[in-house]
């Protein structure tokens, strides 16, 4: 009875807050639905809502309006996990999203990499894609795609049992980076995001100089400059847009008066 009585006063007590915190939006049931926020391309979050009673999923804006709604599943999936949504990591076409998913629990464990309008980009039975933090009790961290200097990979763990082997697959586009992915990267003297990027960029720069200017060179994969840029060096976060850049690798040089320089890469997907 006492349980009862704590529950009933847990569900009028009133929430109090002081700070400027809003309710935005409810979902619900949560027992019916899956929410979450992915980033679809670098300049577009949305929220993904799986209805798994129906086998469907739809995308919101970040205002909660629709994006896109019903995109279907094969009704045969009994349970399916939907790992990563794009515009362009599998197929570099920006006009379709794009989108995994799995089902570990089917039969035949297919992995599927899928467009909205219907087509399937990729398909593999008996696999699934490794995840895991701290794996077997240490540090180690493991997700299924990852950048690298030639692109982003996606990893597959193909077969059964002792005869399961890891495959690795070159995919076309490159991973957006997550808030958590920039976070990590505070302590360094210059940081560049979205990267990749599909046409702005911005350069926080934590740099300490005496100089008042600092020069910014954009140089493409031949070695050619570009582009230039002048930054005042007491302002930290710097705006440029590159829309004028092609897709592609490109480099940047950050110079100060006495020839002291930063350098690193970044990537424009369009």
């Amino acid at each position: 009875m006492k349980k009862f009585i704590f529950y009933i006063l847990l569900i009028l007590t009133p929430i109090l807050t002081s700070g400027q915190i809003t309710l935005e939006h409810t979902v619900y049931p949560w027992t019916r639905y899956e929410f979450y926020p992915v980033k679809i391309s670098p300049n577009e979050t949305k929220y993904v809502v799986i209805d798994s009673t129906s086998n469907t999923f739809d995308l919101l804006n970040l205002d909660y309006t629709t994006f896109l709604s019903n995109i279907q599943l094969p009704a045969s999936l009994n349970t399916y996990q939907i790992l990563y949504v794009s515009r362009t990591l599998f197929d570099c076409d920006s006009s379709n999203i794009e989108f995994i998913y799995e089902a570990p629990n089917d039969a035949n464990a297919t992995f599927y990499i899928q467009r909205t309008d219907g087509t399937i980009l990729f398909q593999k039975d008996s696999a699934r894609a490794p995840y895991c933090f701290g794996c077997f009790g240490g540090s180690q961290e493991t997700r299924p795609i990852y950048n690298t200097e030639n692109g982003a990979k996606l990893q597959l763990f193909s077969g059964v049992g002792l005869f399961r082997t890891l495959e690795i697959y070159s995919l076309c586009g490159f991973l957006i980076q997550d808030v958590f992915e920039l976070s990590r990267n505070l302590t360094l003297d210059v940081n560049v995001y979205p990267n990749p990027s599909i046409g702005k960029l911005f350069f926080e720069v934590n740099w300490q100089t005496n100089d008042s200017e600092l020069l910014l060179c954009f140089i493409d994969t031949s070695g050619k400059e570009i582009k230039k840029h002048k930054l005042t060096s007491q302002k930290r976060i710097h705006e440029i847009d590159i829309n004028d850049f092609s897709t592609g690798s490109y480099f940047y040089k950050l110079t100060d008066n006495n020839q002291n320089s930063k350098s690193g890469k970044f990537i424009i997907v369009k």
